[in-house]
C-alpha cells in the first residue's frame, strides 16, 4: 500500500470515534511516521521469509539433481540390436546361468525338424524353432536353394508330433526362411536374449534338433569374432545384419539352428550364408535382425 501524505478536512464523527485531522486519521506527525516505519518493517521480514523458502527449495533441487533422482540418465540403448523386444540386463542374466543339460533339456518345446521332401522322392533335413505362439517357426533357406523343386514341407517337433508347414517368405542374403506349423496347437516360442551382450572366449551352443536326442546333437562353440555384419536386402531396402563367428565346424545339420547361452535365451541364428572370412567357423546371425525380418515378411 502506498502512503499518501495530504491534507484531510475536518469532517463530523459519530461517538466513539477519533477525530479525523490532516494527519491522515493519526493524531499527530510523529504517530503516523511510527506507523508507516512498522508497515515497512512487516513487508520487509515477510519478503525475507518468501526468500528463504524460495532458497530452500532451490537448493533441494540442485541436490536431488546431483544424485540423479530427478534427471536420471537415460538407460543404455543395446548397440546393434534392431527391433524392440525386451531383452534382460547382463546382470538379470548372470542370475540365470544353468548348467547346458538344463538349459537344453528346456529349449526342447521350441525346437523343430525341418524336412522338405522334394519331387524327385528325396528329402532334405534341417532344424529350426519357434518364434511366436501363432506357430511360425524360422528354418534354412539351405532346404530349398539350388532349385529343388518342393513336393512337401514337413516339420516335427521333439515330441514327435508332425506338422504340415506352409512356406511364408525367405530373406536369401541371410539364409532365413519363414514357415508356418499348420496347427491349432499351442506353440512355445523361444526366449530372446541380447546379441549384443556376447563377447570373444565366450561359449554358446547351437542346438541342432536334426534328431529326436536333441543333447546329443547340441554343438558348443566359442565366439572367435564379433562386430562384423551383412549386407541384406529386405522390403526392397539394403540393410546391415549383426554377425559373429563361432569356432564350430559348419555342418548341414546346425543351419537353421538357434545359439542359445547359459540362461536359455538364444541369441542368434546359424546361417549358411554368413561367411566367415576367417576359415571354418559357423556365422551367427543377431536374433533382433531374425525377428525384424519376421516381421517384414509379415508385413507388420
Amino acid at each position: 500500500m502506498k502512503y499518501v501524505w495530504k491534507k484531510q478536512p475536518d469532517a463530523s464523527f459519530r461517538e466513539g470515534d477519533e477525530p479525523v485531522n490532516r494527519y491522515g486519521g493519526y493524531s499527530s506527525r510523529q504517530q503516523y511516521e511510527n506507523r508507516k516505519e512498522k508497515g515497512i518493517w512487516w513487508k520487509r521480514l515477510l519478503f525475507g521469509v518468501l526468500l528463504l523458502v524460495l532458497l530452500s527449495f532451490a537448493a533441494v533441487g540442485v541436490l536431488a539433481l546431483i544424485q540423479g533422482d530427478v534427471l536420471r540418465p537415460a538407460p543404455a540403448s543395446n548397440e546393434g540390436d534392431d527391433t524392440t523386444i525386451k531383452v534382460p540386463t547382463q546382470n538379470e542374466l548372470n542370475q540365470m546361468v544353468r548348467q547346458p543339460e538344463k538349459v537344453l533339456e528346456d529349449l526342447d518345446a521350441s525346437l523343430i525338424t525341418v524336412e522338405a521332401v522334394l519331387e524327385d522322392g528325396t528329402s532334405r533335413m534341417g532344424s529350426g524353432f519357434l518364434v511366436s505362439e501363432e506357430g511360425y517357426a524360422v528354418c534354412s533357406t539351405y532346404l530349398f536353394s539350388g532349385g529343388a523343386k518342393i513336393k512337401e514341407i514337413r516339420a516335427t517337433a521333439v515330441e514327435g508330433i508332425t506338422y504340415t508347414v506352409q512356406q511364408e517368405g525367405v530373406v536369401e542374403d541371410m539364409g532365413l526362411a519363414l514357415i508356418r506349423l499348420d496347427s491349432s496347437l499351442g506353440y512355445t516360442p523361444i526366449s530372446v536374449g541380447n546379441f549384443s551382450f556376447v563377447k570373444r572366449g565366450e561359449t554358446y551352443y547351437a542346438a541342432a534338433s536334426s534328431t529326436r536326442d536333441f543333447a546329443g546333437t547340441a554343438l558348443s562353440g566359442i565366439v572367435a569374432s564379433t562386430g562384423s555384419t551383412v549386407k541384406v536386402k529386405m522390403g526392397g531396402n539394403s540393410t546391415s545384419v549383426p554377425v559373429l563367428f563361432l569356432d564350430m565346424t559348419p555342418n548341414e545339420s546346425i543351419w537353421g539352428a538357434p545359439v542359445v547361452d547359459l540362461t536359455g535365451r538364444v541369441i542368434g541364428f546359424c546361417s549358411h550364408t554368413a561367411l566367415s572370412p576367417y576359415g571354418d567357423l559357423v556365422g551367427v546371425v543377431s536374433i533382433h535382425a531374425v525377428y525384424t525380418a519376421v516381421n517384414e515378411m509379415l508385413g507388420e
